[in-house]
Protein backbone atom coordinates (compact mmCIF):
# COMPACT_ATOMS: atom_id res chain seq x y z
CA UNK A 1 0.00 0.00 0.00
CA UNK A 2 2.90 2.40 0.62
CA UNK A 3 3.08 2.22 -3.48
CA UNK A 4 -0.40 3.60 -4.04
CA UNK A 5 -1.09 7.24 -4.54
CA UNK A 6 -2.37 8.68 -1.65
CA UNK A 7 0.15 7.22 1.26
CA UNK A 8 2.54 8.64 -1.64
CA UNK A 9 0.78 12.15 -1.27
CA UNK A 10 1.06 12.40 2.71
CA UNK A 11 4.52 10.89 2.55
CA UNK A 12 7.20 13.25 4.00
CA UNK A 13 3.94 15.80 4.73
CA UNK A 14 3.18 17.67 7.88
CA UNK A 15 0.61 14.66 8.90
CA UNK A 16 3.36 12.48 8.15
CA UNK A 17 5.65 13.99 10.63
CA UNK A 18 3.04 14.27 13.51
CA UNK A 19 1.90 10.72 13.01
CA UNK A 20 5.89 9.41 13.53
CA UNK A 21 6.15 11.85 16.69
CA UNK A 22 2.96 10.31 18.34
CA UNK A 23 4.34 6.76 17.19
CA UNK A 24 7.18 7.44 19.36
CA UNK A 25 5.25 8.98 22.29
CA UNK A 26 3.19 5.68 22.18
CA UNK A 27 6.30 3.57 22.37
CA UNK A 28 7.94 4.94 24.80
CA UNK A 29 4.52 5.22 27.28
CA UNK A 30 3.84 1.81 26.67
CA UNK A 31 7.63 0.09 27.24
CA UNK A 32 8.04 2.27 30.08
CA UNK A 33 4.36 1.21 31.67
CA UNK A 34 5.28 -2.77 31.67
CA UNK A 35 7.92 -4.48 30.09
CA UNK A 36 5.93 -7.41 29.60
CA UNK A 37 2.67 -6.07 27.76
CA UNK A 38 3.59 -2.92 26.71
CA UNK A 39 5.24 -5.11 23.25
CA UNK A 40 1.91 -7.16 23.43
CA UNK A 41 -0.28 -3.73 23.36
CA UNK A 42 1.72 -1.95 20.76
CA UNK A 43 1.46 -4.86 18.17
CA UNK A 44 -2.69 -4.78 18.99
CA UNK A 45 -3.09 -1.36 18.83
CA UNK A 46 -0.37 0.62 16.50
CA UNK A 47 1.18 -3.02 14.77
CA UNK A 48 4.13 -2.14 16.12
CA UNK A 49 6.48 -5.37 16.26
CA UNK A 50 9.00 -4.74 18.89
CA UNK A 51 10.37 -8.24 19.87
CA UNK A 52 10.62 -11.46 18.17
CA UNK A 53 7.62 -13.28 18.37
CA UNK A 54 6.75 -14.92 21.29
CA UNK A 55 4.54 -17.68 23.01
CA UNK A 56 1.41 -15.95 22.79
CA UNK A 57 1.57 -15.45 18.85
CA UNK A 58 1.75 -19.35 18.65
CA UNK A 59 -1.75 -19.34 21.40
CA UNK A 60 -3.42 -16.60 19.01
CA UNK A 61 -2.46 -18.28 15.72
CA UNK A 62 -4.04 -22.22 16.63
CA UNK A 63 -7.17 -20.29 18.28
CA UNK A 64 -7.81 -18.61 14.83
CA UNK A 65 -7.58 -15.06 16.56
CA UNK A 66 -3.63 -13.89 15.26
CA UNK A 67 -5.87 -11.46 13.33
CA UNK A 68 -6.10 -9.88 16.45
CA UNK A 69 -2.80 -8.56 16.70
CA UNK A 70 -3.01 -6.74 13.17
CA UNK A 71 -4.57 -3.42 13.06
CA UNK A 72 -7.73 -3.86 11.10
CA UNK A 73 -11.43 -2.03 10.45
CA UNK A 74 -12.31 -2.86 14.00
CA UNK A 75 -10.21 -0.42 15.31
CA UNK A 76 -11.14 2.51 12.70
CA UNK A 77 -14.82 1.19 13.72
CA UNK A 78 -13.92 1.69 17.08
CA UNK A 79 -12.68 5.55 16.95
CA UNK A 80 -15.05 6.53 14.57
CA UNK A 81 -17.45 5.32 17.48
CA UNK A 82 -16.26 7.41 20.09
CA UNK A 83 -14.52 10.05 18.33
CA UNK A 84 -18.02 12.45 17.35
CA UNK A 85 -19.10 11.01 20.81
CA UNK A 86 -15.87 12.71 22.27
CA UNK A 87 -15.60 15.49 19.97
CA UNK A 88 -18.86 16.43 18.75
CA UNK A 89 -21.02 15.24 22.31
CA UNK A 90 -20.71 18.45 24.21
CA UNK A 91 -21.35 20.96 21.45
CA UNK A 92 -24.58 18.80 20.69
CA UNK A 93 -25.68 18.37 24.10
CA UNK A 94 -25.21 22.17 24.55
CA UNK A 95 -27.13 22.99 21.14
CA UNK A 96 -30.15 20.88 22.42
CA UNK A 97 -29.78 23.33 25.80
CA UNK A 98 -30.13 25.89 23.72
CA UNK A 99 -27.14 27.23 24.88
CA UNK A 100 -25.25 27.65 21.61
CA UNK A 101 -26.61 29.40 18.12
CA UNK A 102 -27.37 27.31 14.88
CA UNK A 103 -24.53 28.91 13.51
CA UNK A 104 -22.52 28.37 16.57
CA UNK A 105 -23.54 24.41 16.53
CA UNK A 106 -22.35 24.06 12.20
CA UNK A 107 -19.27 25.95 13.25
CA UNK A 108 -18.50 23.30 16.15
CA UNK A 109 -19.95 20.36 14.04
CA UNK A 110 -17.50 21.60 10.94
CA UNK A 111 -14.20 22.23 13.07
CA UNK A 112 -15.15 18.31 15.06
CA UNK A 113 -15.14 16.29 11.97
CA UNK A 114 -12.08 18.26 10.87
CA UNK A 115 -10.51 17.54 13.88
CA UNK A 116 -11.58 13.96 13.58
CA UNK A 117 -10.69 13.42 10.09
CA UNK A 118 -7.25 14.69 10.49
CA UNK A 119 -7.32 12.34 13.88
CA UNK A 120 -8.53 9.70 11.77
CA UNK A 121 -5.83 10.12 9.05
CA UNK A 122 -2.73 10.67 11.57
CA UNK A 123 -3.70 7.08 13.31
CA UNK A 124 -4.15 5.71 9.59
CA UNK A 125 -0.41 6.83 8.88
CA UNK A 126 0.84 5.83 12.47
CA UNK A 127 -0.53 2.12 11.07
CA UNK A 128 0.04 1.73 7.61
CA UNK A 129 -2.50 1.79 4.55
CA UNK A 130 -3.32 -1.84 5.09
CA UNK A 131 -6.57 -2.74 2.62
CA UNK A 132 -8.63 -3.36 5.91
CA UNK A 133 -7.93 0.24 7.37
CA UNK A 134 -8.47 1.87 3.74
CA UNK A 135 -12.10 0.69 3.74
CA UNK A 136 -12.48 2.07 7.21
CA UNK A 137 -10.69 4.95 7.16
CA UNK A 138 -12.47 6.13 3.52
CA UNK A 139 -16.08 4.64 5.30
CA UNK A 140 -15.81 6.87 8.59
CA UNK A 141 -14.74 9.86 6.27
CA UNK A 142 -17.62 9.51 4.06
CA UNK A 143 -20.29 8.95 6.21
CA UNK A 144 -18.58 12.52 8.69
CA UNK A 145 -18.83 14.73 5.41
CA UNK A 146 -21.38 13.04 2.50
CA UNK A 147 -24.66 14.40 4.64
CA UNK A 148 -23.11 17.86 4.75
CA UNK A 149 -22.90 17.99 1.31
CA UNK A 150 -26.23 17.23 0.45
CA UNK A 151 -29.63 15.35 1.15
CA UNK A 152 -29.37 12.38 3.29
CA UNK A 153 -27.84 9.13 1.79
CA UNK A 154 -28.35 5.11 1.74
CA UNK A 155 -25.73 3.08 3.05
CA UNK A 156 -25.95 1.43 0.02
CA UNK A 157 -24.35 5.10 -1.71
CA UNK A 158 -22.09 5.21 1.05
CA UNK A 159 -20.76 1.84 0.42
CA UNK A 160 -20.58 2.12 -3.37
CA UNK A 161 -18.55 5.94 -2.76
CA UNK A 162 -16.30 3.83 -0.25
CA UNK A 163 -15.69 1.15 -3.21
CA UNK A 164 -14.75 3.53 -5.81
CA UNK A 165 -12.59 5.88 -4.00
CA UNK A 166 -10.30 2.66 -3.00
CA UNK A 167 -10.36 1.99 -5.88
CA UNK A 168 -8.86 5.26 -6.92
CA UNK A 169 -6.66 6.38 -4.15
CA UNK A 170 -5.31 2.80 -3.83
CA UNK A 171 -5.40 1.02 -6.85
CA UNK A 172 -1.80 -1.54 -6.03
CA UNK A 173 -3.62 -2.69 -3.12
CA UNK A 174 -7.29 -2.72 -4.48
CA UNK A 175 -7.19 -6.27 -5.65
CA UNK A 176 -5.20 -8.32 -3.08
CA UNK A 177 -6.68 -11.05 -1.14
CA UNK A 178 -6.39 -9.08 2.10
CA UNK A 179 -8.90 -6.21 0.65
CA UNK A 180 -11.35 -8.77 -0.97
CA UNK A 181 -11.64 -10.91 2.32
CA UNK A 182 -11.76 -7.61 4.22
CA UNK A 183 -15.14 -6.29 1.79
CA UNK A 184 -16.63 -10.34 2.28
CA UNK A 185 -16.85 -9.50 5.96
CA UNK A 186 -18.14 -6.29 5.39
CA UNK A 187 -20.78 -7.48 2.61
CA UNK A 188 -21.73 -10.88 5.26
CA UNK A 189 -22.34 -8.34 8.09
CA UNK A 190 -24.24 -5.86 5.76
CA UNK A 191 -26.58 -8.72 4.72
CA UNK A 192 -27.18 -10.04 7.83
CA UNK A 193 -28.16 -6.56 9.19
CA UNK A 194 -31.92 -7.05 9.63
CA UNK A 195 -31.26 -9.40 12.33
CA UNK A 196 -32.27 -6.79 15.69
CA UNK A 197 -29.23 -7.22 17.54
CA UNK A 198 -25.71 -6.62 16.87
CA UNK A 199 -24.79 -9.91 18.98
CA UNK A 200 -27.46 -12.14 16.96
CA UNK A 201 -25.55 -11.52 13.77
CA UNK A 202 -22.19 -11.78 15.07
CA UNK A 203 -23.13 -15.33 16.25
CA UNK A 204 -24.31 -16.68 13.48
CA UNK A 205 -21.60 -18.86 11.65
CA UNK A 206 -21.80 -17.08 8.11
CA UNK A 207 -20.33 -13.87 9.47
CA UNK A 208 -17.09 -16.03 10.72
CA UNK A 209 -16.52 -17.11 6.57
CA UNK A 210 -13.60 -14.63 5.84
CA UNK A 211 -12.06 -14.89 9.34
CA UNK A 212 -11.84 -18.69 8.74
CA UNK A 213 -10.68 -17.81 5.37
CA UNK A 214 -7.84 -15.65 6.68
CA UNK A 215 -6.58 -18.55 8.96
CA UNK A 216 -6.92 -21.24 6.41
CA UNK A 217 -4.92 -18.49 3.67
CA UNK A 218 -2.10 -17.36 5.73
CA UNK A 219 -1.93 -20.13 8.82
CA UNK A 220 -3.43 -23.00 7.48
CA UNK A 221 -4.98 -23.66 10.54
CA UNK A 222 -8.67 -24.16 11.50
CA UNK A 223 -10.05 -23.83 15.04
CA UNK A 224 -13.41 -23.85 16.43
CA UNK A 225 -12.80 -22.70 19.01
CA UNK A 226 -11.89 -19.56 17.37
CA UNK A 227 -15.25 -19.42 15.90
CA UNK A 228 -16.89 -18.95 19.09
CA UNK A 229 -14.17 -16.61 20.33
CA UNK A 230 -13.98 -14.03 17.98
CA UNK A 231 -17.75 -12.52 18.48
CA UNK A 232 -17.46 -13.15 22.20
CA UNK A 233 -14.26 -11.56 22.31
CA UNK A 234 -14.86 -8.76 20.37
CA UNK A 235 -16.45 -5.99 23.37
CA UNK A 236 -12.83 -6.86 25.31
CA UNK A 237 -10.84 -5.77 22.72
CA UNK A 238 -13.01 -2.55 22.26
CA UNK A 239 -12.14 -2.03 26.30
CA UNK A 240 -8.63 -2.61 25.62
CA UNK A 241 -8.62 -0.46 22.93
CA UNK A 242 -10.34 2.36 25.21
CA UNK A 243 -8.08 1.75 28.17
CA UNK A 244 -4.93 1.71 26.46
CA UNK A 245 -6.05 5.74 24.81
CA UNK A 246 -6.79 6.75 29.00
CA UNK A 247 -3.61 5.38 29.79
CA UNK A 248 -2.27 7.25 26.65
CA UNK A 249 -3.18 10.34 27.71
CA UNK A 250 -2.63 9.83 32.32
CA UNK A 251 -0.10 7.69 31.83
CA UNK A 252 0.45 7.65 35.73
CA UNK A 253 -3.32 6.93 36.34
CA UNK A 254 -5.73 4.28 37.35
CA UNK A 255 -6.11 3.08 33.74
CA UNK A 256 -2.77 1.59 33.62
CA UNK A 257 -3.47 -0.66 36.69
CA UNK A 258 -7.07 -1.62 34.89
CA UNK A 259 -5.65 -2.42 31.20
CA UNK A 260 -2.60 -4.80 33.24
CA UNK A 261 -5.60 -6.81 35.06
CA UNK A 262 -7.34 -7.48 32.28
CA UNK A 263 -4.60 -8.41 29.79
CA UNK A 264 -3.03 -11.05 32.47
CA UNK A 265 -6.22 -12.21 33.30
CA UNK A 266 -8.04 -12.33 29.89
CA UNK A 267 -4.52 -14.04 28.84
CA UNK A 268 -4.83 -16.49 31.00
CA UNK A 269 -8.57 -17.47 30.19
CA UNK A 270 -6.72 -17.47 26.44
CA UNK A 271 -3.81 -20.39 27.38
CA UNK A 272 -6.84 -22.75 29.36
CA UNK A 273 -8.90 -22.40 25.75
CA UNK A 274 -5.33 -23.26 23.79
CA UNK A 275 -4.50 -25.99 26.17
CA UNK A 276 -7.80 -27.70 26.22
CA UNK A 277 -7.93 -27.45 22.60
CA UNK A 278 -4.49 -29.30 22.99
CA UNK A 279 -5.63 -31.91 24.73
CA UNK A 280 -8.60 -32.55 22.17
CA UNK A 281 -6.24 -32.41 19.62
CA UNK A 282 -7.82 -34.23 16.34
CA UNK A 283 -11.55 -33.40 17.47
CA UNK A 284 -11.27 -29.99 17.35
CA UNK A 285 -8.32 -28.72 16.27
CA UNK A 286 -7.39 -29.22 12.28
CA UNK A 287 -4.43 -28.25 11.22
CA UNK A 288 -3.12 -28.67 7.48
CA UNK A 289 -2.33 -27.75 3.80
CA UNK A 290 -3.16 -29.15 0.54
CA UNK A 291 -5.92 -29.84 -1.36
CA UNK A 292 -8.50 -29.85 1.41
CA UNK A 293 -7.55 -26.56 2.99
CA UNK A 294 -7.14 -25.42 -1.45
CA UNK A 295 -10.86 -27.02 -1.35
CA UNK A 296 -12.27 -25.16 1.65
CA UNK A 297 -10.89 -21.86 1.03
CA UNK A 298 -12.45 -21.98 -2.18
CA UNK A 299 -15.54 -22.52 -1.08
CA UNK A 300 -15.41 -19.51 1.16
CA UNK A 301 -14.01 -17.57 -1.38
CA UNK A 302 -17.20 -17.97 -3.51
CA UNK A 303 -20.04 -18.15 -1.09
CA UNK A 304 -18.17 -14.93 0.24
CA UNK A 305 -18.13 -13.42 -3.09
CA UNK A 306 -21.84 -14.22 -4.16
CA UNK A 307 -22.89 -12.46 -0.97
CA UNK A 308 -21.40 -9.73 -1.63
CA UNK A 309 -22.18 -9.61 -5.53
CA UNK A 310 -25.90 -10.40 -4.60
CA UNK A 311 -25.75 -7.97 -1.67
CA UNK A 312 -24.81 -5.03 -4.14
CA UNK A 313 -27.61 -6.52 -6.86
CA UNK A 314 -30.92 -6.40 -4.52
CA UNK A 315 -33.03 -2.84 -4.32
CA UNK A 316 -34.50 -3.76 -1.15
CA UNK A 317 -37.98 -1.85 -0.59
CA UNK A 318 -36.26 0.71 2.27
CA UNK A 319 -32.92 1.70 2.22
CA UNK A 320 -31.58 3.26 5.39
CA UNK A 321 -30.52 6.57 5.59
CA UNK A 322 -28.29 8.16 7.28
Amino acid sequence: SAMDPLPRFFQGGHLDQWAAVISDHCVQTFLKWDQQWGPWFLRFAFGHVLTEPDGWTEVYRDLGLLHVLVVSGSHFSFLGMIGPWLIEGPGRVLYSLRLLSFRVWVGWTTLSRILLSVGLTIFALMVGFNPPCQRSWLAILIKLWLPLLGPPSSTRTQDRWVFGLQALCFPNSFLSLSNALSWSAFSLIRRLQPWPKAWQRRLLPAAEGPLIAVNLSYFAVFSPFGVVLNPLLGPLWNALLALGLLHLIWPQSFWGHLLHFLLMHGHQCLLWVFQEQRDLQGLVHLEGQGMAVSALRTLLWCGASWTFLDLWRRVPEREETC
